[in-house]
């Protein structure tokens, strides 16, 4: 199990900020023309790991490319060795 995900927001910026989408492991914000990502991605205990992270990541890239003329920060967990690797490494060197 797993605690979820959110963004915290500076009450001077409330009024600019839309909120754009929410799921199991990520978040999406847009401030104005910038949309703000943040995800917690499955570890590799995970039951159908490879499955969920691909999925996850097939979901982000959906809302970037719904929103290709905004500019982007994703930020979070992505429970991945950068050294190593894996499904993870190989599917975020894309």
């Amino acid at each position: 199990p797993f605690g979820g995900v959110a963004i915290l927001v500076d009450k001077v910026l409330a009024t600019r900020i839309n909120f754009v989408y929410k799921a199991e492991r990520f978040i999406v914000l847009r401030l104005d023309n910038m949309v703000i990502i943040n995800v917690y991605m499955p570890c590799q205990s995970t039951i159908n790991y490879e499955d969920v992270y691909a999925e996850t990541l097939a979901s982000i890239l959906h809302i970037i490319i719904e929103f290709s003329d905004c500019s982007y920060i994703v930020a979070g967990d992505f429970n991945c060795d950068m050294n190593c690797i894996s499904i993870a490494f190989t599917r975020l060197h894309i």
